[in-house]
């Protein structure tokens, strides 16, 4: 289910592209369109509730459609739909592939390869996205994400505001 966080959205192209592994240089100023996209909405939706710390911005590795698509999705992860290990680690690095990390990859090297493992990412052990904490389960970690104080990490997957 949808969404996985008290604001979650889609950006997608009208374009069909089935997967990031199929985008290429070319794509690149539709790549920037639709970060630009993102970063404004994000920042609209700040506006909007003040309790939203930030947002990330990025791809899942192996999509979870057959159609090309940038999370914008709050840090909170405040949702009943986040429900197991797949739907959180699916939504944390490496396994989720910021947008800006995505681009200049691939200007670099004119592709994006998943790492032949990337589907194990998602059994990766629950690690706070503000501690780097480890946790057993779901109910475990929302419990420490409503407690926690500590300030969401910085760096590439946080749009800069």
């Amino acid at each position: 289910g949808f969404p996985k966080a008290k604001r979650h959205l889609l950006v997608l192209p009208k374009e069909v592209i089935l997967s990031i592994s199929d985008l290429r240089r070319d794509h690149l100023p539709l790549l920037r369109h639709m970060h630009e996209l993102a970063v404004h909405v994000a920042k609209e939706l700040r506006k909007q509730d003040k309790s939203i710390e930030k947002f990330r911005c990025g791809f899942h590795t192996v999509p979870s459609m057959n159609q090309v698509h940038l999370h914008v999705i709050s840090t909170d992860f405040d949702s009943e739909c986040l429900k197991n290990k797949k739907h959180w680690n699916s939504f944390q690095p490496p396994f989720f592939v910021d947008s800006v990390a995505l681009q200049e990859t691939i200007q670099a090297s004119g592709s994006f390869k998943a790492a032949p493992n990337a589907e194990e990412l998602l059994k990766a052990d629950l690690k706070s996205h503000r501690t780097g904490e480890s946790f057993k389960n779901i109910p475990l970690i929302k419990v420490h994400l409503k407690e926690c104080k500590v300030p969401v990490c910085t760096g590439s997957l946080y749009p800069k505001e």
